[in-house]
This record gives C-alpha cells, structure tokens and sequence, in this order.
C-alpha cells in the first residue's frame, strides 16, 4: 500500500506545544519503517523506551511539487492512520550531541499502519476521531478538527521544498497523552466507525 517513504509532519495538534504561528516542521521515515497488520513491531535489542504516537495518515496518489492549497486534496488518494514510533533514548542522545534523529526515528516497523482507506471512505479528514489503546487500556482520542494546520496547508508546504510522489505517506501530527510501549505489549488503534488494527510488540 505505501511503498514509497514515509514523510512526517509532527506535532500539528492545537493542544501540542508547537507553536501556531510557526512553520511546520518534519522528519523522514524510510520505507522499511512501513509494516502492517499481518506483522509485528519488532523493536531493535539495544533500544529501551519507544515513544508511540497516533496520527491520520495521508496517501499521496500523483507526483506533485509546489500545490497551491485549494488544489491540495487532488493529489490525495486516500489515508490510514498511523503510529509514528520515536526510540526515547536515541532522541535523547541525538538531541544531546547535535546529531541526526535517524536511529531514533528510522528503525524498522517504526510506523505500523492500517489498511488502506479510499479517498471517498472518510468524507471529512479534518473532523475525524482518532484513537489508541494500549494493552486495553485507552491512551489517546481526539478529533483531527483539532489540527494547527490542515492537510491541504501541509502538503502545500512539504511540496514546496521536496516533490511528493505516487504513494508518499504523510504523517499529518499526534493527539496528547502519547506514551511508551515496550515488548510484551498489544497497541490497538484506528479511526471512529472507518478502521482499526492491532499489533503486538517484539524485539529483535
């Protein structure tokens, strides 16, 4: 379903703490991150605290570079939702020494998705529940309506510097109340009446 990189656009909720008035800011994923349900996020050995965040997921479907924002949404095929999978300890180390996020950010299985879900299946992108629940307990639910910016401004953005192609997948920012997941656990999550998937948690 999404064979091309992942391209990720995080926090863009009202309730995170970036700020509104800034320009969005994003990391990469590599398609090795991808995995899907018939597999399981399998965290590397060396790795302690993995950071989980839900996030609806935007599937670009034609190559396109500087989109207008009214003519965004052409561009899109359809969407999933995601778990954007950050390595706690690696960032940290990361940010200490002034160096890249890749290990902490790039590992594999380090973005588990949903299925597919078609363009016309979620009529409303920016008024959509999302959800996650952790070993059966629940951790995040909001509304994407709660978004600083919309998906049209983001892909607007992106285009700008990098060209989207067919299958680029864009992380769109996570609800509050992210939290750890460690091996052992079972991480559920979806979209209110669209679609769901679990996983299971292993290490290498």
């Amino acid at each position: 379903m999404c064979s091309a990189a992942a391209r990720v656009y995080r926090p863009v909720l009202r309730n995170s703490t970036n700020d509104e008035g800034a320009s969005p800011y994003f990391s990469l994923k590599p398609s090795t991150s991808l995995v899907e349900e018939d597999k399981d996020i399998c965290i590397p050995a060396l790795y302690k605290d993995i950071k989980q965040e839900t996030t609806l997921g935007v599937i670009i479907g034609t190559k396109c570079k500087s989109v207008e924002v009214k003519r965004a949404m052409n561009y899109v095929m359809g969407y999933c939702v995601a778990q954007d999978l950050t390595a706690v300890d690696q960032l940290i180390e990361a940010r200490e020494k002034c160096q890249p996020w890749t290990l902490a950010k790039c590992f594999d299985t380090s973005c588990p998705v949903t299925r597919f879900i078609p363009y016309d299946a979620l009529k409303d992108p920016q008024n959509a529940m999302l959800w996650c629940i952790v070993n059966g307990g629940p951790r995040q639910h909001a509304n994407t309506k709660e978004m600083i910016r919309t998906i049209p401004e983001l892909i607007s953005f992106i285009s700008k510097f990098m060209t989207l192609e067919k299958y680029d997948l864009i992380l769109t920012g996570s609800p509050p109340y992210s939290g750890l997941i460690y091996p052992g656990d079972v991480i559920e999550f979806g979209i209110d009446d669209i679609t769901s998937a679990v996983f299971s948690v292993d290490t290498e």
